[in-house]
């Protein structure tokens, strides 16, 4: 035994030194060769990729859209219906969408990108800071004949309401993928169970919300409740979190994952914000509570499985999401 350690050392060291020589060898091909490939194949790939395009806006195959965001809390929503308006319409096989941004000094692009990457892979995001630019870039990206649509589009107000119509209702999907991941969120949770999205009214008190969340889980055992909102929005405490009170931010969830948490769950309560809008356009049972202030500038159009609930404090949240838990197929709007 004494005379076979040394043999097994020195072929450790064999392996080691060949493992260096490999791994310093790979270092040197990457700095000195694979980059100088990339950079000088970097150019020709992307004037090939302009002209892959301009030919696919040549022949129909890109779907143009332009948007002008606004600093109102609630834009970014707007920019989500009016998108799925142009996803519940048939796109052209293979389509890329380009969207073009006529952005705003404080706006939060990537948040747009990742609204827009939710519906689509194919996904083109071109920036401009003033119209003028946006302009420009949406003639290169758009045809002639789509010119006076997008320039509407650039030059209206981000605030403007927008409508929920019936034939958008479950006609625009996440792409398969967060789906499939949402679901999975859900899931690991309970196989058996079944979950309510909520994005509550920020002036509820979080000692009402916890304590009819208890009475409320308490009688359906097989529920469980997801709020959904980031850290500023979300104001109940990480240690309130339990297995029938979920809060996706905490789990390190970012804005199109809960996107899909809200077009995979079973119901949704809340308000008529991007998580609300995107489970009634996914066909979820809904209750949205509507401020009587009338702050909220969006409009729902009819569904089957959506019911406006006008309440300017938390009195009612018992019996309305015990309402919705119950509800059937054949759950109808109230007046």
């Amino acid at each position: 035994m004494n005379k076979i350690a040394p043999l097994i050392s020195w072929l450790r060291m064999i392996a080691v030194r060949a493992h260096n020589n490999a791994h310093n060898m790979r270092s040197l091909v990457d700095r000195y060769f694979k980059h100088n490939v990339k950079l000088a194949l970097g150019f020709p790939y992307t004037v090939l990729s302009g002209y892959v395009n301009a030919l696919n806006i040549a022949n129909r195959a890109t779907v143009p859209f332009a948007y002008s965001p606004s600093q109102d809390s609630s834009d970014l929503m707007c920019f989500f219906v009016r998108l799925a308006e142009q996803i519940a319409s048939p796109l052209p096989a293979k389509a890329a969408i380009d969207i073009v941004l006529n952005a705003s000094p404080g706006c939060r692009v990537a948040d747009y990108g990742a609204v827009a990457r939710l519906f689509h892979d194919r996904v083109n995001l071109h920036i401009a800071w003033s119209f003028e630019d946006a302009e420009r870039l949406c003639q290169t990206v758009a045809s002639s004949s789509d010119m006076e649509r997008l320039g509407s589009n650039l030059s209206a107000n981000g605030q403007q309401r927008v409508r929920v119509t019936p034939d958008m209702i479950g006609r625009a999907h996440a792409r398969l993928s967060y789906a499939n991941d949402a679901r999975e969120f859900l899931k690991s949770r309970g196989w058996s169970t079944r979950y309510c999205a909520l994005s509550l009214p920020a002036d509820w008190p979080n000692e009402t919300i916890l304590a009819v969340l208890g009475r409320v889980g308490d009688s359906y055992p097989d529920w469980r409740f997801v709020v959904l909102g980031d850290y500023n929005i979300v104001r109940i405490p990480p240690s309130n979190c339990s297995q029938a009170l979920i809060i996706p931010c905490y789990s390190g969830a970012e804005l199109s994952a809960q996107i899909a948490l809200a077009m995979e769950a079973d119901r949704y309560f809340g308000v008529a914000n991007i998580y609300g809008m995107a489970a009634m356009i996914a066909g979820r049972p809904a209750t949205i509570v509507t401020d009587p202030a009338g702050k909220h500038e969006i409009l729902a159009g009819a569904s089957a499985d959506v019911s406006a609930v006008l309440n300017d404090d938390v009195s009612a949240f018992e019996v309305e999401l015990r309402r919705l838990i119950n509800a059937q197929a054949d759950y109808r709007i109230r007046g």
